[in-house]
């Protein structure tokens, strides 16, 4: 099935027929602008078969050296068409040689299979040994709370001595459920902040609340506690969660962050509230807290968008999950998911941190398998080619793919609904979470205020105990681009 959103007839008059394909096969559907494809038409990526597995349950491959099969050849000429048809235009428009492009492609499939030949090897002899011993070092000790990157952060014990910790659990405790929308921030990023909060308290359908901002520094939360905004916000100095001598590695700031919301997302656990968590720029168009309350028994629930780890994208044949919107419930707590990662991130030699890798090599080492047929996907040199990854995000239709392993529930929510390279305004009032690859801080939605530090500087200051609405928000908004933004899509 594909999912449908149904919505009144007056709200979008106008309607059209399209062709939308699906790995269910190929259906016409009804739609108004509420379900729109993207810039051409889609190209088959499902493979016709699924790898076969060996006696542990590992993808299988020939031992003769053979890296790709005359079937593969067929799939692969298949998809070459596929692009040829539907893309010349759109490559000619943007001043590529479509002939240099197809090629590229071939040469980036054909490489594909040795590329996931070595990817299996790597990873199911990591499964074999490291998990197995892990898993098997868990069931003697499933009662202790593990917290992650043990090498560089301190004892539970000590950091529950920390202001942060304290001041965390009785924001927890003051809540009137028991889950926690959160943001990592860094000074640096204090714009992106604002118009995140403008965009999900005065867009969003319906408003994101119970909002907890964590920072590096004391910069965003005096904003937030002087000028009486309605959310909360907690510092974690680095030097509450990391020893001296770890600090004088010279850790760069996005480690430090990705370090200390690795922490956050497993204190909140440990407390027994869900979290879900949400990169700055990954701005939620309907709330996602809608998806998340139909799929109760999921404990994990993301963006399948993400092509990193690429050598974990290889072994699925299915885009990773990306960090940008995650739910973590807390049931986690009662599997072993925790202290896996614990036990990954301990081998963690360098001072590069990435919660995005850890937390889907530890879903392979759990075993998740993913309730979908196998994708030709680009691992190498055309992984970024923007045509390439959009018609992969296209590929997986709008339904939720669920993985399971023993004793873990993930869903993976595809890119057209928590878009990444599907981004398109005209798609804007469907998605529930507009993550743009941009790396600049200003992203297409972007709401706020020019002057926004100059307008702070004149609100005065309030207790914010007394604060019980936004009203605050709106002299930060830019009504002209606000005003021109398509309402969302009812749910």
């Amino acid at each position: 099935m594909v999912y449908l959103f149904y919505y009144f007839q007056s709200y979008y008059p106008q309607s059209t027929n399209i062709n939308w394909r699906s790995r269910y096969g190929d259906q016409k559907l009804k739609n108004n602008r509420c379900l729109i494809g993207g810039r051409f038409q889609l190209v088959h990526l499902w493979r016709n078969e699924d790898q076969p597995l060996d006696e542990k349950g590992c993808p299988y491959y020939a031992r003769d050296g053979t890296d790709i099969t005359f079937h593969d050849r067929d799939e692969i000429t298949s998809i070459l068409t596929g692009f040829n048809q539907s893309v010349r235009a759109l490559l000619i428009n943007d001043g590529k040689d479509p002939t240099k492009w197809l090629n590229d492609v071939n040469n980036t499939y054909s490489k594909a299979r040795d590329y996931e030949r070595k990817a299996t090897e790597m990873i199911c002899s990591k499964r074999r040994s490291i998990c197995a011993e892990t898993l098997s070092a868990l069931e003697t000790d499933k009662h202790k709370c593990h917290i992650p990157l043990r090498q560089f952060i301190k004892s539970l014990d000590e950091l529950k001595q920390m202001q942060f910790y304290r001041d965390l659990k009785t924001i927890l405790q003051v809540l009137p459920s028991t889950r926690i929308n959160t943001l990592g921030i860094s000074v640096d990023y204090i714009p992106s902040l604002l118009n995140w909060i403008v965009i999900s308290k005065k867009y969003t359908v319906p408003p994101i609340e119970h909002i907890l901002v964590y920072s590096l520094d004391h910069t965003i939360c005096k904003i937030i506690s002087t000028k009486g905004f309605n959310i909360f916000c907690i510092v974690v100095p680095p030097s509450d969660i990391v020893e001296p001598t770890t600090l004088n590695k010279g850790f760069s700031k996005k480690s430090l962050m990705w370090m200390v919301r690795l922490l956050i997302w497993r204190i909140c656990n440990y407390l027994g509230y869900d979290v879900i968590s949400f990169d700055t720029d990954a701005l939620a168009i309907r709330n996602p807290e809608l998806l998340f309350d139909k799929f109760p028994d999921a404990d994990i629930m993301a963006g399948q968008s993400g092509f990193y780890p690429a050598h974990v994208q290889a072994y699925w044949k299915l885009k990773t999950l990306n960090m940008g919107t995650v739910l973590l419930r807390a049931s986690l707590n009662s599997s072993s998911f925790w202290g896996i990662l614990s036990a990954f991130s301990e081998e963690q030699t360098n001072i590069n941190i990435n919660d995005q890798k850890l937390v889907n090599e530890v879903l392979v080492c759990l075993g998740v398998h993913w309730n979908f047929h196998p994708l030709w996907l680009t691992y190498t040199n055309m992984s970024k080619d923007q045509i390439i990854r959009e018609n992969e995000e296209m590929m997986l239709g709008r339904e939720l793919i669920e993985g399971r392993a023993s004793g873990l529930n993930v869903i993976g929510v595809p890119g057209l609904l928590f878009c990444r390279r599907t981004c398109f305004f005209e798609r804007l009032p469907e998605i529930f979470v507009w993550h743009t690859c941009v790396k600049e801080k200003r992203g297409d939605i972007w709401v706020l205020n020019n002057n926004w530090n100059e307008i702070i500087s004149y609100f005065p200051n309030v207790d914010k105990s007394k604060i019980k609405d936004d009203v605050w928000l709106l002299p930060l908004i830019n009504s002209t681009v606000f005003e021109k933004l398509p309402a969302p899509c009812p749910s």
